[in-house]
């Protein structure tokens, strides 16, 4: 089992983390009209149109269920799914171009972190993104690759990655509590 390595600053790191989900759920969620009261609310989309480096986006929700995928004026694209009511899960799919050979659990959690780290810069809204890359670093040498890794405080990230012959999908999955009342 992967422990989290964490700098004397560990609380605030924690706390920060907290921040981040919380953060990103308000980003992808809004509150229910009608039928059930889900804690994230009825997803939205985390990306729009209006975001500086987006070229294509595509939303679309069904209840507690999305999809969104984005392609960006660099080429790159992300797909990314959403589900939950008192937990949300978001998994962000990021195809890569294949790698010729296996490649170590530390290449994909740098691979992630890279990813993550531009999602931040689109636009100062997401900002909170970047949080995930300070825990892909600090667990990038023992994350193993298709198991969550619970960070506390209801928080977990799993890494994972299926590849192809011409392109690789990199697979982060982000899953988070609704803080208790």
């Amino acid at each position: 089992m992967f422990t989290l390595r964490k700098p004397a600053s560990g609380r605030l790191l924690s706390s920060l983390m907290a921040l981040a989900a919380v953060s990103v759920a308000l980003l992808s969620c809004e509150p229910t009209p009608s039928g059930p009261v889900c804690a994230f609310g009825e997803p939205r989309p985390i990306f729009t149109d209006s975001m500086g480096p987006v070229v294509e986006h595509t939303f679309n929700a069904n209840g507690q269920e999305a999809s969104e995928e984005v392609l960006f004026s660099n080429g790159q694209k992300v797909m990314i799914f959403q589900q939950g009511c008192d937990t949300l899960i978001q998994e962000f799919r990021f195809p890569l171009p294949a790698e010729p050979n296996p490649v170590s659990p530390r290449y994909r959690a740098t691979q992630a972190m890279e990813q993550f780290a531009y999602l931040a810069g689109v636009d100062p809204k997401l900002n909170s993104l970047s949080l995930w890359t300070v825990q892909l670093t600090a667990g990038r040498d023992t994350l193993p690759l298709g198991q969550p890794l619970p960070l506390g405080q209801g928080l977990s990230i799993a890494l994972d990655a299926i590849s192809g012959d011409t392109e690789d999908m990199l697979i982060v999955t982000l899953q988070g509590a609704a803080p208790s009342k």
